[in-house]
């Protein structure tokens, strides 16, 4: 982690991340998906305050720690301004109300109706700032018969069909990655960066429903009119082979994106016996008609060779491949440090740790790029928004 290059701040008009400066962000979501909502906005100039509850934002305490907090919450609130609110409180909630009326975005994954209840509902919140953009993140949409439900991530990844589609032979598997976070705030910020445009026009903003549901049948659309034209094929891919083999010392992919790349590879391998005249696998509709078969011929044909002899031959024949590597060998990659994706910060408390700037921005910061301690900058926001000590 120590040979990572340090975030250094680049002096460019042209650069991105100053697209939304004078923009006001205020974050009331815990967890993943709304905060990496309001993070990207952050990224992309606009000033952020997290505002948590007493006891935090419950993501300071998921997953594994990094010094006092935690790889989730430093990774999803970067760049952000902190001040703990109880909304629960007539005190806190004026206080939301106040910045409220001065914002620009308002990110929030409360249950279904507990942000009306509290006052705070869209139509409050025009009445006072009519150029507020308000995204509400949830997991099944703001009505229908599931709209009250909990949705977490393996929730969702049941409910979506991620799980069947991760799975192997007809087994479901969980993705141990949030991905349904991730993405729902990938859609978040997108929707609102176009709604933010809208209001640099016509002076107003808007409510948007970004859902978790959603999220993930646009995620896998092209998955979904596959089956539904073509039936539910399991262990099917689009060209025969692709996948990951283990030869003797590793695991590698290919990834044959034709059937001239499938023949090419097998002959590659050594396995052009399996492409005869009169065998199984002679044309392109039988290879991808018998392609779990043919696979496991493969894995038998590579067990006992060694990776980089795999993978040589593959390139030789520009057939797309890989070494799969773990998270270590993927940081000290002599690719990724050219491309200079991660970046060290240091988290409040001092603790090192990698972190990757938003894609499409140059490298080098403005700003703190770390996250805030609990309610670390009370003091200054109180003053500069006029709220109440508490």
């Amino acid at each position: 982690m120590d040979s990572l290059p340090a975030s250094a701040a680049v002096d460019d008009p042209l650069r991105l991340d100053d697209a939304l400066e004078g923009m006001l962000v205020v974050d009331l979501s815990q967890g993943i998906a709304g905060p990496y909502c309001a993070a990207l906005l952050g990224e992309l100039g606009a000033r952020v305050i997290k505002v948590e509850p007493p006891g935090g934002d419950w993501a300071r305490r998921a997953g594994g720690s990094v010094g006092s907090s935690s790889a989730i919450f430093e990774t999803f609130n970067r760049g952000k301004q902190g001040i703990v609110l109880d909304l629960k409180s007539a005190a806190g909630l004026a206080d939301a109300k106040r910045l409220l009326r001065q914002a620009d975005v308002v990110v929030e994954n409360a249950r279904v109706g507990a942000m009306a209840r509290l006052g705070l509902g869209y139509p409050e919140l025009a009445a006072e700032n009519e150029r507020l953009v308000c995204v509400s993140v949830s997991g099944f949409g703001q009505s229908g018969p599931y709209a009250a439900r909990a949705a977490t991530d393996t929730v969702m990844q049941a409910f979506t069909g991620i799980a069947m589609a991760a799975g192997n032979n007809g087994q479901p598997a969980r993705l141990r990655l949030a991905i349904v976070d991730v993405v729902t705030g990938l859609y978040a910020s997108q929707a609102a960066t176009a709604a933010l445009m809208k209001q640099l026009r016509t002076g107003r903003g808007r409510w948007i429903d970004v859902n978790l549901t959603h999220a993930m049948a646009a995620l896998q659309a092209y998955r979904i009119a596959d089956i539904l034209a073509n039936g539910p094929a399991p262990d099917t891919e689009a060209f025969a082979i692709v996948g990951l083999y283990r030869a003797r010392d590793g695991v590698f992919s290919i990834s044959a994106a034709s059937d001239a790349q499938v023949c090419a590879a097998l002959v590659a391998l050594g396995c052009e016996a399996m492409l005869a005249p009169d065998g199984p696998f002679s044309t392109a509709a039988e290879r991808r008609q018998h392609q779990q078969r043919l696979r496991q011929e493969v894995a038998r044909a590579v067990e006992t060779r060694a990776l980089d002899d795999c993978t040589r031959a593959l390139e030789q024949v520009q057939v797309p491949c890989q070494a799969v590597l773990d998270y270590t060998r993927f940081l000290a990659d002599p690719q990724v440090v050219s491309m200079g994706l991660f970046e060290r910060i240091r988290t409040a408390d001092g603790t090192g740790m990698p972190a990757v700037r938003m894609p499409g921005l140059e490298p080098g910061r403005r700003g703190d790029s770390r996250s805030p301690a609990l309610d670390e900058h009370a003091a200054q926001l109180r003053a500069q928004y006029f709220l109440e000590k508490q």
